[in-house]
């Protein structure tokens, strides 16, 4: 899966109609902790977080920034409530990851997709 847009900073609901955004307060991508980035899908394909759940564990996110290109290793992919904010948890035993998060499924948004990825140094 292959997909190319800007991530900015906050995600508000007029940031996410056309970028991902990067939760504020959490890690900054690479360093240790948890680097959070939610997105819409869009009913266009490839568009956002369109085909997120298309991920699967051992392929390769890749965001590239003004401080470069960064590589995360998918190690988690799954499902939980709208309330669950244990995957904005900064606990990452040292390590640096990235979490995505999306609504799902695409026509009744009741619960959230989370693919997680630890940074490959």
């Amino acid at each position: 899966m292959e997909a190319e847009f800007p991530i900015v900073e906050g995600a508000s609901e007029e940031n996410l109609r056309t970028a991902a955004g990067y939760l504020p307060g959490t890690a900054s991508l690479g360093k240790e902790g948890n680097s959070v980035i939610a997105a819409h899908r869009s009913h266009t394909h490839g568009r956002m977080f369109n085909r997120l759940e298309e991920i699967e564990a051992g392929e390769e996110i890749v965001i590239v920034s003004e401080t470069g290109e960064k590589t995360f290793s998918v190690f988690n992919k799954t499902i939980v409530s709208p309330n669950d904010t244990s995957v904005l948890s900064q606990d990452t035993n040292g390590e640096s990851i990235v979490t995505l998060i999306t609504c799902t499924p695409m026509k009744n948004l009741t619960h959230s997709l989370i693919v997680q990825g630890k940074y490959n140094e």
